[in-house]
């Protein structure tokens, strides 16, 4: 039996999903992206040092490596009740942040909420290569989309709530009341058919099949995304000049153009390829910020949101290229695997980064975030979707 195609005619119940996928993805993307605004105000209530600060930006990144074992628990126990699970321990970290008064409660919460991240994260990536086998790409970028919409509108909640009462606490509240309507929609999903355990690979076998190089170009390119979104008000606040409202509005637009950037993309790599696609962004979206790091004032908002343009597909269609060349009974398995390794550079590049910026300045920092997305170009390889597309 042929799996939905993505292009034709799509089955209704695979667009119902999707669609339910989509908008739950908008509240985690919500609740994803208000660290990097609230993050100078953090540092003047709690007295942060850099390496504090470091901390806090890669806890997430951390918590996340639960996508090695959320990986499996997709494939033996189906991909929506790793969702909800997912999704109310990100409930769980919003209600705890809302009340954290020290830098440990803090760290402990964002911890938390990489943990439910990486469950929801395997879920759903997982989900789209089994659920649209014959172009993966172009689901997965419409899905990460959401991100962006997501994303536009965290900052602008943080901005205006930080603009109001001087408070960064109330707004992740908001966002854990968002987070259990995003989980009322996964509930009502119908649920997905999963393999049965014993037609699930053993993880050698999956590890084997996972495209080496792809795994490190994700590893980079999640390292810098997580690196650039959250730092981005600190680079505008305190070294361009830019009030709070304006760097939480500017990081709005940037996520906003990500998302307009991934229907673009999710089109073009169905006719040009995807590795050719992931080429093509991520040697872009290098040069672009590093022509950020060279401009000031008004004129440094050019090359932020081209970069928001540019490196909006590589996440998405990574993953969808990594999905077409593993295993299609343990497509969980290797986007867990694929994800734990994509952790390290989530991990370390934002803490990395944080240590350049107290030793340098911010400016700086972003030079090395630039330079991290080239060696994307000479990781990359073809795969069956390239050959269908030429």
């Amino acid at each position: 039996m042929r799996r939905p195609k993505w292009g034709g005619i799509i089955a209704s119940s695979a667009q119902r999903r999707l669609a339910a996928i989509c908008l739950a993805n908008l509240a985690y993307a919500l609740s994803s992206s208000m660290l990097g605004p609230s993050l100078p105000a953090i540092i003047g209530s709690l007295s942060l040092d850099a390496w504090q600060v470091g901390a806090i930006a890669s806890a997430s990144a951390i918590g996340f490596f639960s996508v090695l074992p959320g990986g499996i628990l997709a494939d033996k126990k189906g991909k929506k009740k790793l969702m909800l699970m997912g999704l109310f321990i990100e409930i769980l970290s919003c209600f705890l942040t809302s009340f954290s008064r020290s830098f440990q409660l803090l760290l402990l919460s964002f911890t938390i909420f990489g943990i439910g991240a990486g469950f929801w994260e395997v879920a759903v990536s997982s989900f789209i290569p089994d659920t649209f086998a014959d172009n993966p790409s172009g689901p997965m970028n419409i899905l990460h989309s959401t991100w962006g919409i997501g994303g536009f509108l965290g900052p602008l909640l943080v901005g205006l709530m930080i603009s109001i009462d001087r408070d960064w606490h109330p707004s992740f509240m908001i966002a854990a009341a968002f987070l259990a309507m995003a989980d009322a929609v996964i509930l009502l999903m119908k649920a997905d058919k999963h393999q049965a355990a014993d037609s699930i690979p053993h993880p050698l076998r999956a590890i084997s099949s996972v495209p080496k190089g792809a795994v490190a170009a994700l590893a980079l390119e999640w390292g810098v995304e997580l690196s650039f979104c959250t730092y981005l008000p600190l680079l505008l606040e305190h070294e361009r000049g830019f009030r709070t409202l304006d760097a939480s509005a500017t990081l709005s637009v940037f996520l906003l153009i990500m998302a307009a950037g991934r229907i673009s993309w999710s089109k073009l790599s169905g006719r040009i390829g995807m590795v050719k696609t992931i080429k093509i962004s991520g040697i872009l979206a290098g040069v672009s910020i590093l022509a950020a790091t060279v401009m000031t004032g008004p004129s440094t908002l050019l090359p932020i949101l081209s970069t928001g343009f540019f490196i909006s597909s590589l996440a998405p269609t990574i993953l969808a290229y990594i999905g077409d060349r593993t295993l299609s009974s343990g497509t969980g398995i290797a986007i867990g695997l694929t994800l734990s390794a994509a952790s390290i550079g989530g991990a370390i590049i934002p803490a990395s980064t944080a240590l350049i910026a107290g030793w340098a300045k911010m400016s700086i920092a972003y030079i090395y975030l630039g330079a991290l997305l080239l060696p994307i170009f000479l990781l990359m390889k073809g795969s069956r979707s390239d050959k269908r597309a030429l």
